[in-house]
């Protein structure tokens, strides 16, 4: 009997001990599918909520400079000629292997996706895991990272980050359906960080590394721009000069961008020159790309008051278009704006300041000359002279404004004398 009573207690107890984990593992594959249901409608509401504030063809590489106009509605200024830190060329004028060495290292299924890359995605998503936080690639397609070029949004970690990470993702979808693949490609290299300082675009990056433009680089010089994309100055030869490790880095990566653009088919179309091409891209990397560091000195100068302009206008549109500064002074740049200003030219221009002292008594000249040398003390561009009957002398320079002159008129008219501006 009591034999019997033990088994029948141990019998229940592993009845009852499975009733329970039956009831957990339910529990947590109920709370499991309601978690995927409400990630799914945040993922929803934010994918088809997210609005892009950017149109077709502000999105498309303009071919008409933007221009800053004055008071009178002449033109001052073209930002084209200003921005010695971003130069806009078009897909044409990228050369023959530039696009598609990013496309081969940065998005090999760029022609085949709407902007995201599932499978991608889901393998850095993977390895995100896997990897405790940490993968050995990105997810991002060239369309998303574009995307990321262009929003002012940064928010990278926790609740914020996954929101803007679908945001990036909407954004990238509907990028797609606006512009060719080759006008996103165009609009990415034109205003990516290549490198430097604040130095963007592939043109001011073949210049800054070649001293040439796009158009000219070899098939290994282009797999060179491309394979630093991800960290431009860790690779940087000016900044790292006579570092073996970074010449090492160089060229593995350099041959890197190369191998996968041989296996992608994106070299030629025929087989043989491909080869052949690759080939001698390899041997140059071997022996030492020819870094020249090109100079960027030669910008146009601007005014003050132009150059304030041109930084509100900046300002501006990037708050309108929910874009970064960087951005939103690329599309200045080549959008065809008109930028209309207070500045009045004539004042700005220089001039010379001629005072007529011929019928002047010395001690009236004495109190000139102590006026001259206080308007000294401004900016001095304005060259100032003193006439004598038909001699001018220079005496003196000042910053002239509207109200310097205005005030410059007081004194001489309460000594009596000419004054003129020429």
């Amino acid at each position: 009997m009591f034999l019997l009573k033990t088994k029948y207690s141990s019998s229940c107890s592993s009845i009852l001990k499975s009733s329970i984990l039956s009831r957990i593992f339910s529990a947590s594959f109920i709370i499991f599918i309601l978690l995927c249901l409400i990630g799914v409608g945040i993922f929803a509401g934010v994918f088809f909520s997210d609005k892009l504030k950017l149109t077709k063809a502000e999105l498309t590489i303009g071919h008409n400079n933007s221009v800053v106009k004055d008071i009178d509605d002449e033109q001052i200024f073209d930002l084209s000629s200003g921005d010695i830190n971003r130069k806009i060329i078009t897909y044409s004028e990228m050369g023959p292997y530039l696009p598609n060495a990013y496309v081969a290292i940065e998005d090999k299924r760029f022609y085949d996706h709407s902007g995201i890359d599932l499978t991608r995605t889901m393998s850095a998503a993977i390895q995100y895991v896997l990897r405790g936080g940490h993968s050995s690639y990105g997810g991002s397609t060239i369309t998303q990272q574009l995307v990321k070029n262009l929003k002012s949004d940064k928010d990278d970690t926790g609740f914020a980050g996954v929101t803007r990470k679908i945001r990036e993702m909407s954004r990238a979808y509907q990028i797609e359906q606006m512009l060719s693949k080759q006008q996103i490609l165009e609009q990415y290299l034109n205003i990516i960080y290549v490198g430097g300082t604040t130095i963007c675009g592939v043109e001011n990056g073949a210049k800054y590394y070649f001293s040439k433009s796009a158009k000219d680089l070899d098939l290994a010089e282009a797999a060179f721009l491309a394979g630093i994309n991800h960290s431009p100055n860790s690779y940087n030869p000016f900044w790292n000069e006579g570092d073996e490790e970074v010449t090492k880095a160089i060229k593995t990566r350099t041959k890197t961008v190369l191998a996968e653009m041989k296996d992608q088919n994106r070299i030629s179309d025929n087989v043989e020159e491909a080869e052949k091409l690759y080939n001698e891209a390899v041997a140059e990397v071997e022996a030492g790309l020819k870094f020249k560091e090109g100079s960027f000195s030669n910008a146009t100068q601007m005014s003050y008051h132009t150059d304030a302009a041109i930084k509100e206008v900046v300002s501006d549109l990037a708050e309108l278009k929910d874009i970064d500064e960087k951005a939103a002074r690329s599309l200045l740049v080549s959008g065809g704006y008109k930028i209309y200003t207070t500045q009045n030219t004539e004042i700005q221009k220089p001039k010379h300041l001629v005072i007529d002292i011929t019928n002047m008594e010395e001690t009236e000249k004495a109190k000139l000359r102590g006026a001259i040398r206080f308007f000294n003390g401004e900016r001095n561009n304005i060259p100032v002279a003193v006439k004598t009957g038909d001699e001018i002398k220079p005496c003196g320079a000042i910053h002239l404004t509207e109200e310097i002159l205005k005030e410059f008129e007081e004194i001489a008219g309460k000594q009596n004398v000419g004054i003129d501006l020429y």
